[in-house]
């Protein structure tokens, strides 16, 4: 895995770093793993085309075969792009970005809350927390410590995160959190990312998901916002960052009620942009998720069962 990276790394340089030939590579890479990029337990592109028809039966399977593999070739784009993101400045970064709904988050970090940002792994959501920072917004990221990875992996996943903002770590305290709320700051987070044993199992995009409810559990706690956004690749290579309205919280004095509504309702307003735009879902990680969720469900039953 280091050798890959640090090929990676030479290839870019010697193509000078130049988007439009760095995303014509991601073409070619995108081709070669849709064909052949399907390597753990379980996975395959039949697999991944089933996993697409659940979300889309009345699309043909040309349709869900063009979805999968518009999404492999978006999702080289990210790859290739996280390596360029660190170039980024002051200076360069309005030549990768659009925005829309700012507005929502300087009306909530009015309240002097903070806010809390929530997203899914849809899009890029790596360039989404750094287009946020080069705009200006106080962005502090929960990340994985991608200790499956190798050294250089994980160093190329966490450099450009911590250039631009503070980095906290999965399984640590949460105590970070409640602090930059305290500073009208910006705790960015994934539902789909590790849940935990706060999860909550949700129907989503035609299966059963488990999704985390760290977001909605801190806004209760703390009264500061969520607000759903989302960054999507355009054609030209711009990534647009979408910022919706916060999130309007359940309060039924149930707490576990409140965790599966309101999550639920997140994970409604995020599903609309795979609707809309498909291929930018990253159904390599929805289908590691709904794997998971399977075999969690299935302990589940066998727990209550055993009983």
């Amino acid at each position: 895995m280091t050798t890959y990276y640090n090929a990676v790394e030479m290839l870019l340089k010697m193509m000078g770093y130049d988007r439009d030939r760095i995303f014509t590579l991601a073409k070619f890479l995108g081709f070669l793993r849709y064909n052949f990029g399907y390597v753990g337990k379980g996975k395959s592109k039949e697999e991944f085309l089933k996993m697409i028809s659940q979300v889309f039966p009345e699309k043909s399977l040309k349709d869900h075969e063009d979805i999968l593999r518009d999404f492999w070739i978006m999702h080289q784009k990210s790859f290739l792009d996280f390596f360029m993101a660190y170039r980024l400045n002051k200076e360069n970064f309005k030549n990768y970005f659009e925005y829309e709904g700012f507005d929502n988050i300087d009306s909530a970090l009015g309240n002097g809350k903070g806010a809390i940002l929530t997203t899914f792994h849809y899009g890029d959501g790596r360039i989404l927390h750094i287009g946020l920072s080069l705009k200006g917004y106080p962005v502090n990221i929960l990340s994985s410590k991608y200790t499956e990875y190798s050294k250089m992996g994980r160093e190329v996943r966490l450099r450009t995160s911590r250039k631009f903002h503070k980095v906290y770590y999965e399984g640590e305290s949460m105590r970070w959190m409640y602090k930059t709320l305290e500073n009208n700051e910006i705790v960015f987070m994934s539902i789909t990312a590790f849940a935990g044993n706060k999860g909550v199992f949700l129907d989503g995009l035609g299966s059963k998901i488990y999704l985390s409810t760290a977001p909605v559990r801190l806004a209760l706690k703390t009264g500061a916002p969520i607000i759903p956004a989302v960054a999507t690749r355009e054609a030209r290579g711009i990534v647009k960052i979408y910022i919706r309205n916060p999130l309007t919280l359940e309060r039924s004095g149930n707490q576990q009620k409140d965790l599966e509504l309101n999550t639920g309702k997140l994970l409604n307003i995020l599903e609309e942009f795979v609707f809309r735009y498909p291929a930018q879902h990253d159904w390599r990680v929805w289908f590691i998720r709904i794997k998971e969720a399977e075999e969690l469900f299935q302990k589940k039953v066998e727990n209550v069962r055993n009983k």
